[in-house]
């Protein structure tokens, strides 16, 4: 396995002609690329080699995760301070409540 993640188990004996399983596991911030060799398929955490008549390596790569974006909507009082912020379903995420003298207090 390369940086960012691992591979279990790191190496397994198999029989000729018979299939194997390895469990890819992405470290926090990481994410797998689909592992690679031994003709195998990929489902959720888990590479299934092919059947194996000769020796073969299943590489398993990770890349840094995309940080995910969150659209968020201000809406702001007649003088411009804002009151309130909703997510771009239009579901309230806070509420401001301003007081004299400048105090806020979030809801």
């Amino acid at each position: 396995a390369g940086t960012g993640g691992s591979i279990s188990p790191t190496s397994r004996t198999v029989a000729q002609g018979s299939t194997t399983t390895f469990t890819v596991t992405a470290n926090s911030g990481f994410t797998a690329n689909p592992p690679t060799g031994c003709n195998g398929l990929w489902s959720g955490n888990t590479y299934t080699t092919g059947p194996i008549n000769a020796p073969c390596t299943v590489n398993a790569t990770f890349k840094v995760a995309t940080p995910t974006t969150q659209v968020i909507f201000l809406h702001t009082d007649v003088l411009g301070s804002v009151i309130a912020e909703t997510d771009a379903n239009g579901v309230v995420i806070k509420k401001t409540e301003y007081k004299p003298f400048g105090q806020s207090i979030d809801n």
